[in-house]
């Protein structure tokens, strides 16, 4: 398969749109580690859920903007490059990115419905269990989302290099 050509300008833009993408989705996930730990230490579990329930679907919203961005520039930068063996690992892990972020998504709306239960339930204590592996699920998930993000920003730089 022949590269796709793109003048050394679009080039320059489309680099530039790639980190911007990839900084906004970065820094929304350590932004959501350091609200999620904060909220602990200052709220109670029925004020965490309400600011999850706003916050979740704000931060979505957000973050599929920045991955449409990174997927855009990103595709088109993959396509004018090669393909080879990074281009292969690049695909693989954003295949990786999407299934955890897919998964993590269903996870945090199945645990907002948990608390919610919970809160409600006349017997709270009912939930424990299920919430304590529920937010171990939780931290699983963005430790893993976290890990495949750096290695796909690692990766980009690596193609980019490259491509030089």
């Amino acid at each position: 398969m022949t590269p796709l050509v793109l003048p050394n300008a679009v080039e320059i833009l489309l680099s530039a749109l790639l980190v911007l993408g990839a900084s906004v989705w970065i820094g929304g996930l350590v932004t959501i580690t350091v609200v999620n730990a904060s909220t602990h230490a200052v709220l109670t579990a029925a004020d965490r859920t309400a600011l999850f329930r706003n916050l979740g679907p704000r931060y979505l919203t957000m973050a599929m903007v920045a991955a449409l961005i990174v997927a855009i520039s990103g595709g088109l930068l993959l396509a004018a490059r090669p393909f080879d063996d990074i281009t292969i690992d690049i695909l693989v892990l954003v295949a990786a990115l999407v299934a955890a972020t897919i998964a993590g998504v269903a996870q945090a709306r199945r645990m907002t419905r948990l608390r919610c239960a919970a809160h409600e339930a006349a017997d709270p204590g009912q939930f424990a269990d299920r919430l304590k592996r529920g937010s171990f699920t939780a931290r699983l998930l963005r430790t893993a989302i976290g890990l495949i993000s750096l290695a796909l920003f690692v990766m980009a730089f690596v193609a980019l290099g490259s491509a030089q």
